[in-house]
């Protein structure tokens, strides 16, 4: 029973974490003269206009709409872990987690005109949850059905 409290609790906090991150702060965008704080909402809505003003194709220019589909692999495996359709629900998780990341790589290799703010990190920490959930609730299973 304990098992099946902790699973929902992560499945549940990983969704809410999703959702609040759209609240904060998630990018410091140092493109312009002034600094933009942008919020996850303006991140998600705006990231494939957010570097229109540059003409160059960058690395960023790639990065960013590939991260944007992190959201669509997070939706789709919080459907499939409410369909019990686990290994789904990690593959799709874990997929959004590797789509995601590459962002928080060009923070760490100093891209100089962007900050990430705990908005990113609670967005994709969220995802990060799922995906332990998902691998948790495989683990449980199988070892309910060895022993």
């Amino acid at each position: 029973m304990r098992y099946k409290k902790l699973l929902l609790a992560l499945y549940l906090f990983s969704i809410v974490a999703y959702g609040t991150s759209f609240l904060m702060d998630s990018i410091v965008d140092h493109h312009n003269h002034e600094p933009t704080v942008l919020k996850g909402n303006a991140v998600f809505f705006q990231v494939f206009i957010l570097f229109e003003y540059d003409l160059r194709i960058s690395f960023i220019d790639l990065v960013f709409p590939w991260a944007w589909l992190a959201n669509v692999a997070f939706w789709i495996g919080v459907s499939l872990f409410a369909l019990r359709k686990d290994r789904g629900a990690l593959l799709a998780a874990e997929s959004a987690v590797l789509v995601a990341y590459p962002v928080l790589g060009m923070w760490i290799w100093g891209i100089p005109f962007i900050d990430l703010t705990y908005g990113f990190f609670v967005w994709s920490g969220s995802m990060v949850l799922l995906a332990v959930a998902a691998r948790y609730r495989l683990y449980y299973e199988r070892r309910k059905h060895v022993g």
